[in-house]
C-alpha cells in the first residue's frame, strides 16, 4: 500500500507544482536539455525505495513566415545551418481558397493560429499547429468596417503578456490593441482592446 511518493527534481532550472500528486507538473526550460528526477515512494510502516528518471527536453525549432506580397505566405522551420536553396516545409498560396489576398504581415499566436494581415483589409486566422502543410484551410476571417481592420500593415505579439499590436496603415486608426490574443481575436474576435496613435496625426 502506498502511502507516499515524492517526485524531486534534480535540476536547477525546474520546479514541480505538484510533487507529491500522481502525476507532477513543471515547465520545461527554454532550450534541449535532459532533467534527471528522483522519484521517493513509502508505504507509511518504515518501507522507502528511490528511483530516478530521465526526462529529455527537446525545444521545437522556431518558425519563420515569410510574407510573398501577391503570392503568399512560405514557411521554414529554421535550421542554424540554413544555407542556398532551401524548400519550405509549408506554404499558404493567396487567392479564394485560402481567403489571403495581398498578405502584408504575420503573427503567430500560443495557441498554434497564424495570423495574416491583408492589404486590402481584414485578418484570415490559420491553425498551423507545428506542421504547415500547403494551403490549409482558414479557420476564420475577420473583416469588416467595424473591425477596424482596414489594412493591417504590420502585427507583433508579446507572447509573453498574450498581446497582439496590429499597425493600420491610416494614422488616424494607429494600432489596434489586442489583450488576451489567443482568446480574442486569436479566437476570430476582431474587437481591439484599445488604440493608440502618434499625437500628430
Amino acid at each position: 500500500e502506498l502511502a507516499d511518493a515524492v517526485l524531486t527534481p534534480r535540476h536547477l532550472n525546474v520546479t514541480l507544482s505538484n510533487p507529491s500528486n500522481m502525476i507532477a507538473e513543471f515547465d520545461a526550460p527554454a532550450f534541449d536539455d535532459t532533467l534527471v528526477f528522483q522519484l521517493t515512494v513509502s508505504d507509511g510502516k518504515g518501507g522507502v525505495g528511490t528511483d530516478y528518471v530521465k526526462v529529455k527536453v527537446i525545444r521545437p525549432s522556431p518558425l519563420l513566415f515569410v510574407v510573398r506580397n501577391v503570392q503568399g505566405i512560405s514557411t521554414w522551420e529554421v535550421d542554424a545551418g540554413m544555407d542556398g536553396d532551401v524548400e519550405p516545409m509549408g506554404w499558404i498560396d493567396a487567392g479564394a481558397a485560402t481567403s489571403v489576398f495581398r498578405p502584408r504581415s504575420v503573427a503567430y499566436l500560443n495557441n498554434d493560429i497564424l495570423l495574416v494581415g491583408r492589404e486590402q483589409g481584414g485578418i484570415v486566422g490559420f491553425a498551423e499547429g507545428s506542421e504547415p502543410i500547403e494551403n490549409p484551410p482558414a479557420k476564420f476571417v475577420i473583416e469588416g468596417a467595424g473591425t477596424l481592420l482596414q489594412t493591417p500593415i504590420a502585427m507583433t505579439y508579446d507572447r509573453a503578456n498574450d498581446r497582439l499590436y496590429v499597425g493600420e496603415f491610416t494614422a488616424l486608426r494607429g494600432v489596434l490593441v489586442y489583450d488576451n490574443a489567443t482568446t480574442t481575436i486569436g479566437a476570430g474576435n476582431g474587437t481591439p482592446s484599445r488604440t493608440f496613435v502618434t499625437p500628430d496625426r
